[in-house]
């Protein structure tokens, strides 16, 4: 994300970049299966947005709601992941023969903004920032075996596909 003293980070910027082109309380959320559409998260909202303040506005809504706590590393050190979810429609209309048809082109992004790994002995946490550390280090190792499993099944010249983890953490799923 960055932040005011720092450079933006790269959701903010990507956010400006993707409306240009388009235009020319803390809570724990379950990771649930549709047959028909895949993995989603249960209760996010959606809204529409038009421009990079529409978006600005949402992300600090989603900002204010993200744990961030002091630790011996950093005064504002994150505490959860942050998932950033885009459906980008774009409708056109063009004349074909004198009749008018629509089309509509639709995208899928999807941004996150993952808490630092953290070792408890350096960052000096205890308790419930320890618990919180452990869980985010988790999902993080659970990330770095589904890397590990994609990038040697692609290398790999045998017919027998290995198992990826994806299920083992909410944030893979």
């Amino acid at each position: 994300m960055g932040s005011a003293e720092e450079k933006e980070g790269i959701i903010p910027r990507f956010c400006n970049e993707m409306m240009e082109c388009v235009s020319s309380d803390e809570k724990r959320l379950k990771v649930r299966t549709d047959p028909k559409n895949g993995p989603y998260v249960e209760g996010l909202s959606k809204y529409v947005v038009t421009t990079v303040s529409d978006i600005r506005s949402w992300l600090c809504v989603g900002n204010r709601s993200r744990v961030t706590a002091s630790t011996g590393m950093n005064k504002s050190s994150s505490r959860s992941h942050s998932v950033l979810l885009f459906n980008v429609t774009k409708t056109t209309t063009e004349e074909l023969h004198g009749e008018h048809h629509h089309s509509i082109i639709c995208s899928r992004i999807n941004l996150v903004d993952l808490a630092g790994f953290e070792k408890s002995a350096t960052a000096k946490t205890t308790g419930l920032r320890l618990r919180e550390a452990t869980h985010f280090n988790t999902s993080i190792l659970t990330l770095r075996r589904v890397i590990s499993a994609l990038s040697q099944q692609s290398r790999s010249l045998k017919i027998k596909k290995s198992v990826i983890p994806y299920r083992d953490s909410a944030l893979t799923w």
